[in-house]
């Protein structure tokens, strides 16, 4: 990402004192960047009340990598351990969590610390940081908006109930480009590029994400109205009780 671009979104974002999740992450690996404990820092700096989240597939995090992060003010990290290719449809067991905490932190937990909720998940503490690790169960995953070819992915109907994501959540790719939502891989692609609300380092973020063009989409697709949103029609994602129960909690503000 530009510098400028950067820069755009960390002003834009400390102007209106910004107070939710701050996540470094879009279909990438956050901790091969070479400037992520830089951002890191101009991110704690700027957004003083926000909350930061690194989400990375373990391969590069070890316990010095933890320790640099917690230091720079991360409050949260996600690991999602991905099986390998010819175990994808398995069911993952808790061993995979328990010995990658092992290996790469030097943290002991117990089978019993380990639970399933759509994925097999463990919840814990370390030092100051919350862990959210996952071997995800991949039949239960959906397909991107039609991104993701795998068949056992899609069931070929038509998404007939309505989406609230892009009221919750933003999702900025590394060209600036503000994207509907997190569901939608690349907005350069033709029949995505009506998911593309603007460019935060032209417009502004807060003066995109209010801007007409993205509510007259919201409007669309709370009522699940999706006649000119191809990759909407083929998604499945559905908020999660505690997603719903935010986006009531602040409509009701």
């Amino acid at each position: 990402m530009a510098d400028s671009t950067w820069d755009a979104i960390l002003d834009d974002l400390c102007e209106v004192q910004y107070s939710g999740h701050f996540a470094f992450h879009n279909y990438n690996e956050p901790l091969i960047d070479p400037l992520l404990f830089v951002k890191v820092a101009q991110a704690r700096k700027a957004l003083e009340h926000a909350r930061l989240a690194i989400f990375t597939n373990g391969d590069f995090l070890d316990r010095e990598t933890f320790e640099k992060l917690a230091a720079l003010g991360v409050d949260n990290i996600r690991v999602s351990l991905y099986p390998p290719a010819n175990e994808a449809f398995e069911e993952p067991q808790p061993e995979r969590i328990i010995s990658y905490l092992e290996r790469a932190l030097d943290v002991r937990i117990s089978e019993s610390d380990v639970f399933m909720d759509h994925h097999l998940q463990a919840r814990i503490l370390v030092d100051s940081v919350n862990f959210h690790f996952m071997a995800p169960v991949v039949r239960h995953y959906h397909n991107r908006g039609g991104a993701v070819r795998l068949e056992e992915l899609n069931d070929h109907s038509a998404r007939e109930i309505p989406c609230f994501l892009p009221f919750l959540s933003a999702a900025i790719d590394y060209l600036g480009n503000l994207k509907l939502c997190c569901e939608i891989y690349d907005v350069s692609l033709p029949d995505n590029r009506i998911y593309n609300i603007g460019n935060v380092a032209d417009g502004g973020f807060t003066q995109l994400w209010f801007s007409d063009r993205m509510n007259h989409i919201r409007q669309k697709i709370a009522v699940a109205n999706y006649k000119e949103l191809p990759a909407c029609r083929s998604c499945r994602y559905i908020l999660d009780e505690n997603q719903l129960s935010a986006l009531v909690e602040d409509d009701g503000k």
